[in-house]
């Protein structure tokens, strides 16, 4: 924390808050959260969805000003906001916006809700900004219908930019030119816990063939891209090795795991008591990304743990200049390269070992939580006027 005579007033508007490390989400608002504490008391305003608005003050943690609403959406929400929900904040909050010395906002759409008063510095943090989707999807209507609202959404928000004074781009290719506001790359980084940084320089213990996947499998792009590994990469691998395990780690509706194992015979239990077990004991770790924005933290936490991390090339662009290919993980350009991939981490195990340490080197050296801290503080002090 900053001394208190030079403390600023930050308010930090996210629909995820920063106290519940259950996401990638989760985790990147915690960063930003115990970042901006260097420069002053941080408040909280937790915004989301819903169909009915209110707001309630929460007193969950001793100490910390965190207020939750919810905002009714309605199709006349971009063409005006409600004074009417931005005074109940206020009065919850314990002050007028035009107290705060920084807004910033995680994702666009929370803090655009906002009547903000001129003179009031505001930063946005643009993850997953700008969707990318792969030549190897196959497009059905469903898939075209998101394609275009994900555009649409893009086109409203680039239009915003430059009533913000800093910008926060997840990936070197999502920065925008031309923007009159500041900018800094921030990428997503590995927030181990502290029994699993522990375990992460520890020796694998591969005893059998097995290919892992760690992400939300109720996030729709991860199910598209799993279901494109089962159909189009397994089988593959399995006319090489037919008894290889994969398992499936993350929160997913109950039918669709289960209709994985059933069809697919691999095990998808959902949660498991340790992922650093599963770390561990894995041939190599499958990122088989096809669909989404930013930067995705399965790569990195793959690498946090030294072991061999297969992506596409949809994925590995947003590592660059950082993670490239054959010498920190590897990229696959189709399901047959994928599935080569996947039989060299099996059969090679001594070699790939060896890239994948150069992939923890380097992300001890470009994701960490002093690199996340110092390009967060870098830009905001920035857009305060302060000294670095």
């Amino acid at each position: 924390m900053s001394s208190c005579d030079n403390a600023k007033r930050i308010l930090l508007v996210c629909s995820v808050a920063p106290f519940a490390q259950s996401s990638g989400a989760a985790q990147r608002s915690a960063l930003l959260y115990q970042s901006l504490q260097e420069l002053g008391p941080v408040d909280i305003l937790e915004l989301t969805p819903a169909k009915r608005t209110k707001v309630v003050q929460e007193h969950a943690i001793e100490g910390v000003n965190w207020v939750k609403a919810e905002l009714a959406k309605s199709w006349w929400q971009g063409l005006s906001k409600s004074v009417r929900f931005n005074q109940q904040v206020c009065r919850s909050l314990g002050q007028e916006l035009d107290q705060y010395d920084l807004i910033v906002g995680r994702y666009m759409w929370p803090i655009s809700q906002l009547v903000i008063p001129a003179g009031v510095k505001t930063i946005v943090d643009l993850d997953d900004f700008q969707y990318r989707y792969s030549t190897l999807l196959q497009w059905n209507v469903s898939l075209t219908k998101q394609w275009l609202k994900k555009r649409l959404a893009q086109y409203i928000n680039q239009a915003k930019l430059s009533r913000f004074d800093g910008l926060f781009f997840v990936a070197e290719q999502d920065v925008v030119s031309g923007v009159k506001s500041k900018s800094q790359v921030l990428p997503n980084i590995p927030l181990l816990q502290s029994q699993d940084k522990a375990q992460a320089h520890q020796k694998p213990n591969c005893e059998s063939p097995k290919l892992l996947f760690v992400g939300s499998l109720w996030y729709q792009p991860n199910v598209v891209s799993i279901n494109w590994f089962l159909q189009q990469v397994l089988p593959i691998v399995r006319q090489t090795y037919p008894s290889v395990e994969v398992k499936l780690v993350g929160a997913a509706p109950e039918q669709v795991r289960i209709h994985w194992q059933q069809v697919y015979d691999i095990s998808a239990p959902g949660f498991v008591d340790s992922l650093a077990t599963e770390y561990l004991s894995a041939s190599a770790v499958i990122a088989p990304v096809l669909v989404g924005g930013g930067s995705n933290i399965k790569v990195l936490e793959a690498l946090a743990f030294s072991r061999p991390c297969i992506t596409t090339d949809l994925c590995a662009q947003a590592f660059a200049p950082y993670l490239l290919n054959q010498q920190h993980l590897l990229v696959a350009s189709d399901a047959m390269e994928f599935a080569m991939h996947c039989i060299s981490c099996i059969e090679q195990e001594h070699a790939q070992a060896k890239i994948a340490q150069k992939g923890q080197q380097a992300i001890a050296k470009h994701y960490s939580e002093a690199s996340f801290k110092a390009a967060c503080l870098g830009l905001s002090k920035q857009v305060l006027q302060l000294a670095p």
